[in-house]
């Protein structure tokens, strides 16, 4: 399957970056750059869906921002000579910097997450689910119809760790297993399935 072009156009460029998840203790080098993120190649790597503090310098751009983790690239020690380990750190906007801050038990929202553990797994929801429309994710209880959910569909193949994360309206239960999973109808199913594929 060809990959369509990324959300947001990647920069080759290096800078300085601080960073930390309560301050700016750890330091690394950004060697991609777009609107929506960067790849940020340091040695203390953070947890995937960690919000992180960051201030990104080099002799043009001076600025502060907050990011999260979305995903984590692993290197074997014998080769980090020739490869670095790193984070892709997606952007994020006030929005869900204030919303982090409410406490769990006020969200009307749940978070729920569909798991991918290979690459074929990740090419059967692209290509029979989001190709309809919607994605099977699934519950802890049974959700009304229609109620507005997010989700986290998680890729663990390989040495990547990555998430992306969406939204959509419960149009049916199913009863599987022990376990129900709800029917979404996607909210942006071409941003999400561009964001899918950016990781085949």
């Amino acid at each position: 399957m060809p990959k369509q072009r990324r959300k947001h156009e990647r920069i080759k460029r290096r800078l300085k970056v601080e960073y930390g998840d309560v301050d700016f203790r750890h330091s690394g080098m950004a060697v991609d750059l777009s609107v929506g993120g960067i790849f940020l190649q340091a040695r203390r790597i953070y947890d995937i869906g960690d919000y992180l503090h960051l201030h990104l310098t080099d002799r043009e751009l001076d600025f502060y921002t907050e990011g999260r983790v979305a995903r984590i690239r692993r290197v074997d020690p014998r080769l980090r000579r020739i490869e670095k380990e790193g984070m892709g750190i997606r952007f994020v906007s006030a929005a869900e910097i204030i919303k982090k801050r409410v406490p769990k038990a006020q969200r009307k929202v749940e978070t729920n997450e569909v798991f991918c553990e290979s690459v074929q797994d990740l090419e059967k929801i692209l290509n029979e689910q989001l190709a309809a429309g919607v994605l099977m994710v699934p519950v802890q209880e049974n959700p009304n119809l229609q109620a507005v959910v997010e989700f986290t569909v998680r890729c663990e193949f390989g040495e990547v760790e990555s998430e992306v994360r969406g939204m959509g309206r419960i149009i049916q239960i199913l009863q599987t297993g022990d376990t129900p999973s709800a029917v979404v109808e996607v909210q942006d199913v071409p941003g999400l399935r561009n964001e899918l594929e950016a990781l085949l």
